[in-house]
């Protein structure tokens, strides 16, 4: 059974990776949403997942995944859907790291990593108190993927893919005609 449908049918294990990854699953897999025939994609995909804010995560027809925001960003961010679940298990706060200049150096990324697994570690997860770590660890276990010691290893795969070409790239027509093309890059320079 692949992740998607391990996750279809463990509505406890899909409800935690919700709660702290902020990746719900989709009942089943959709065209991603064009916001009315706004939106254009380079690469053909289908959406299998959405985030709090409504961004969707898509599985491209290559096999890897892509993320299109709610705020008009864009990119591929995993080679494939196990490594994406590696990503978002293992680092949650994915999306506090798209600062390009992390990955120039290691040791700021290695600071920035810490600086926020301190963050969510202290919140809890589940009534019962739960640490983040203990659900990563039950998460890790029923998806089938390795819970790492290194996140910056993770987060470097990401980064690598999220800067290959092709780059996914997402369109959008404005009212008046004009397109604005992303830049298919995650990554900024803030």
């Amino acid at each position: 059974m692949d992740i998607l449908e391990k996750l279809r049918n463990d509505s406890e294990l899909a409800e935690k990776l919700k709660t702290v990854c902020d990746v719900e699953i989709l009942d089943e897999l959709k065209e991603p949403d064009d916001y009315d025939g706004h939106l254009t994609f380079n690469t053909q995909g289908k959406a299998f997942g959405r985030d709090a804010s409504g961004s969707e995560y898509i599985l491209l027809d290559d096999g890897t995944v892509s993320y299109v925001g709610s705020e008009g960003q864009s990119g591929r961010m995993a080679e494939s859907i196990e490594d994406f679940f590696e990503l978002v298990v293992n680092c949650p706060y994915w999306i506090d790291c798209l600062n390009k200049k992390l990955y120039k150096n290691t040791g700021k990324l290695n600071k920035k990593i810490i600086e926020l697994e301190e963050e969510c570690l202290e919140e809890e997860y589940e009534e019962d108190g739960t640490s983040l770590k203990e659900v990563q660890r039950e998460l890790a276990a029923g998806l089938g993927i390795e819970l790492v010691e290194n996140v910056a290893d993770i987060l470097i795969k990401f980064y690598e893919c999220g800067n290959r070409t092709p780059r996914f790239i997402v369109t959008f027509k404005e009212n008046d005609g004009s397109n604005t093309h992303g830049s298919g890059i995650l990554f900024n320079n803030y």
